[in-house]
């Protein structure tokens, strides 16, 4: 009977743990593979290395700039995409015609900015319809990504209420999750704590390429105030800040560091983004992909 009792007691605690406790200690089976993006480009959007023209098909690093999304993710061997830049479209023809594209993708994620139009600064109606019809056609697509909530978004209005409502909306399409993205400096901001008690999972960025040297500094902090949030690390292959090539030191010492945070299971994915035609480091970036590609990585997740 004591025994028993035991076992009773054991499996009452096991029911009120949320699931990604339970088996914790268990191994893995994902890989560094599967947990990698690609910052893609829904259309051209004429700034930086990216001009006017139709975005290109192509297997040149050097052409990085100017290729669309799936090209992007082929050129570094990469199986998730980011449907950034203009994100998701207002047309839904066009954003079926996107999809169609990036549809051999495993996972994606769209940018999701406001409907155009007079209906108020921060309305989402008409694009959440669309984003509903293209999860019924594409089950890959996982996530909406809210892009600088606490700079210029912030500057145009933006306020954790409006990002509630919007979350209560992206919650209304079953397996959909909502990504904010916070900058290293808005660590300090005292609206982030009210964002990230809202959103799903935070992707995180580091604003400038120096601060790859603190970027374990920088990301622990991000880690306590996320509070078991999932993670999703930004690393930058150009360097945006300086307007100048990535320094190889740095993209070194910022790969190794998300590949022991990977592997220590403390972030749910990594971004890779560029805008700029340096095929020298996206030929690098590729190489260390594959290099690190079949590595296993902790359970990651969080707790939401």
């Amino acid at each position: 009977m004591k025994n028993l009792s035991r076992i009773a007691c054991l499996c009452a605690v096991v029911a009120v743990l949320p699931m990604w406790a339970v088996g914790a200690g268990s191994k893995s089976k994902r890989k560094m593979i599967d947990i990698i993006w690609v910052w893609g480009i829904a259309e051209p959007i004429g700034a930086y290395d990216i001009g006017k023209e139709p975005l290109l098909a192509t297997t040149e690093p050097a052409q990085f700039a100017q290729a669309d999304s799936q090209s992007k993710a082929a050129i570094l061997g990469v199986r998730n995409v980011v449907m950034a830049g203009s994100g998701l479209p207002n047309n839904r023809q066009v954003a079926e015609k996107l999809s169609k594209q990036i549809s051999s993708m495993k996972r994606i994620a769209w940018e999701l900015t406001p409907d155009s139009g007079e209906k108020g600064p921060f309305v989402y109606t008409q694009k959440l319809e669309i984003l509903k019809a293209l999860k019924a056609q594409y089950s890959q697509v996982d996530a909406v990504s809210i892009d600088d909530m606490l700079t210029s978004q912030y500057r145009n209005g933006l306020r954790p209420e409006h990002v509630a409502v919007l979350r209560r909306q992206v919650q209304a399409i079953p397996g959909l999750k909502m990504w904010g993205i916070v900058y290293s400096k808005n660590l300090n901001d005292p609206l982030l704590k009210e964002y990230l008690q809202i959103l799903d999972a935070v992707n995180f960025w580091v604003w400038e390429a120096e601060e790859v040297r603190n970027l374990d500094q920088r990301f622990t902090a991000m880690e306590k105030l996320a509070k078991g949030m999932p993670i999703v690390l930004g690393l930058y292959m150009y360097d945006y800040g300086k307007n100048r090539k990535m320094p190889r030191e740095l993209m070194q010492l910022q790969c190794d560091m998300a590949l022991k945070l990977a592997k220590e299971g403390r972030i749910e994915g990594i971004v890779f983004l560029s805008v700029n035609n340096d095929g020298d480091t996206i030929s690098w970036t590729r190489d260390w992909i594959k290099k690190v590609a079949n590595e296993r990585v902790g359970k990651g997740g969080g707790t939401r």
